[in-house]
């Protein structure tokens, strides 16, 4: 994490092989989050120590999700499948992202997905449509096409 250039760059675990990084723009309301906990830092030089020695990041969120009463499991079809985990935020984020009108290109930065990865995880609605429509006709009006 680089505050000064606002930027968080991760190498994706599904990317690594191939070095593809990700890079994070930080929000002005991220930023101010961010610098808060900087003031938490210990003498490990992590924020939040305590998490960041986790051998298993996933299975500590996924305990916060079932914690916070969120049931994560659920019988369809007679198997027992995962409703929610940590990939669900990624779907959500991606999901709600592209349909807020990120182009899939800036999604691909941010994420380290390729564009077909990110077409899955996709789920327009009507109303994102109709948006998608306005804009484009607002933009071809604007430049008397």
């Amino acid at each position: 994490m680089d505050l000064d250039a606002g930027l968080i760059t991760v190498t994706p675990a599904k990317t690594k092989r191939f070095g593809k990084l990700a890079r994070i723009p930080i929000s002005a309301s991220l930023r101010a989050q961010l610098e808060l906990a900087c003031g938490w830092r210990d003498s490990s030089g992590y924020v939040l120590p305590e998490i960041a020695v986790r051998r298993d990041p996933v299975a500590t969120a996924n305990k916060l999700i079932e914690d916070a009463g969120i049931r994560r499991q659920a019988s369809v079809d007679g198997r027992n499948v995962c409703r929610y985990g940590t990939h669900s935020f990624r779907h959500a984020w991606i999901n709600e992202t592209l349909n807020a009108g990120m182009s899939m290109k800036e999604a691909s930065l941010i994420t380290g997905d390729n564009i077909a990865s990110l077409e899955s995880y996709l789920h327009i609605d009507t109303q994102g449509v109709l948006d998608a429509i306005d804009r484009g006709l607002e933009a071809t009006t604007k430049e008397g096409v």
